[in-house]
């Protein structure tokens, strides 16, 4: 399993724990709509998920050095992409792998 893959699997499995009342939205609402969550929630959600975006990013990375394949796949990262599109949180270069390396 490519490391991008592992990281992304272990936050969405995390995920419904660490926020109960917003993992049914997001499983079920677009990403357009928000569910009603404190400032204080949504503020931490982003700074949360903005760590995530910079493991990701160094997962993609190593990925990339070490040569693992692209074992990623668009259902296993759907869950990230909606909720960082739904934070405001950009998610392309993570998964695009015609992006150069950073």
């Amino acid at each position: 399993m490519c490391t991008l893959s592992m990281v992304g699997d272990g936050y969405h499995r995390q995920f419904p724990e660490r926020w109960p009342n917003i993992y049914p939205w997001l499983e079920t609402t677009p990403a357009t709509t928000r569910p009603v969550v404190t400032k204080a929630e949504f503020d931490a959600l982003r700074d949360e998920v903005t760590e995530l975006r910079e493991l990701l990013e160094a997962a993609r990375r190593f990925d990339i050095v070490t040569g693992q394949p692209d074992c990623e796949t668009a259902e296993k990262m759907e869950f990230i992409r909606k909720l960082m599109d739904w934070l405001g949180i950009d998610s392309i270069t993570i998964f695009d792998r015609a992006d150069p390396v950073p």
